[in-house]
């Protein structure tokens, strides 16, 4: 199995699509409740850098499409790089979100710990000469990322993005919120979870079959998300909505 050239650009402009999507609706809410509501920003944050990060992995893929492959690795290399930061920001900005409803007190003690994370793992790939390789007869990249820089990063993704699904989906299995702000829940919930699972899996099946999977799987959970989110929207004017729910998503 073959993957077109133009797949990876096409895979990670798609998603940056569906994230800005998304951050322009909540902001479209932020500004209608005054931009006081401090978890509405975080929440517009979250999405809106979640959308660059997915530029940042593109972009590189346009050397592929115009037949320089060998400026690809460099160029994917600090996609990388600016992409983990990128990562790192979102996922603050997702506890700061999840902290706010449950543990103020323990909201900077987390911002700590991601950014301390996220800037070992920052250090660990530039300080590791990694190359990135696109496998032209498959159509598919490996990262070949030094294995040190991994688990930084996926912890940063479980506080920060796993924590956050885990609140949307425990709200929507109790039941205490109805209707569509329940769909929501569910929606949000289960597509922050796929979208999480399934990025880490991309450095364990290295076949353009298993690659395809995961990103079907990735797309769909971002998508799942945006319907959450654009789709079923609450009735009540956004300060209200989470006043309502202070006691859960």
């Amino acid at each position: 199995m073959t993957l077109p050239i133009f797949y990876g650009l096409f895979v990670y402009l798609l998603s940056g699509l569906i994230f800005f999507l998304i951050a322009l609706r909540l902001q479209k809410n932020y500004s209608k409740g005054g931009k006081t509501d401090i978890l509405l920003k975080s929440f517009t944050m979250i999405f809106f850098l979640w959308g660059v990060f997915e530029l940042s992995r593109g972009f590189p893929y346009i050397y592929v499409i115009l037949g320089k492959e060998e400026l690809f690795s460099q160029a994917m290399r600090y996609g990388y790089i600016i992409g983990n930061l990128l990562l790192t920001l979102t996922a603050i900005y997702g506890f700061m979100f999840s902290a706010s409803l449950y543990w103020p007190k323990k909201q900077k003690l987390g911002i700590g710990v991601i950014l301390f994370l996220g800037i070992i793992n920052i250090i660990i790939l530039i300080m590791t000469p990694f190359f990135p390789e696109y496998r032209v007869k498959e159509g598919i990249t490996l990262m070949n990322l030094p294995s040190i820089s991994e688990p930084p990063i996926v912890l940063v993704i479980l506080i920060g993005w796993g924590i956050l699904a885990i609140i949307f989906l425990l709200e929507a299995i109790k039941g205490g919120i109805k209707g569509a702000l329940r769909t929501r829940a569910w929606l949000i919930g289960v597509g922050i979870l796929m979208a999480i699972i399934s990025g880490p899996l991309h450095g364990i099946l290295k076949t353009a079959g298993g690659i395809l999977l995961l990103d079907v799987m990735s797309l769909t959970g971002k998508l799942l998300a945006a319907v959450g989110v654009l789709v079923f929207k609450p009735k009540e004017e956004p300060k209200q909505f989470y006043e309502k729910v202070k006691g859960g998503v």
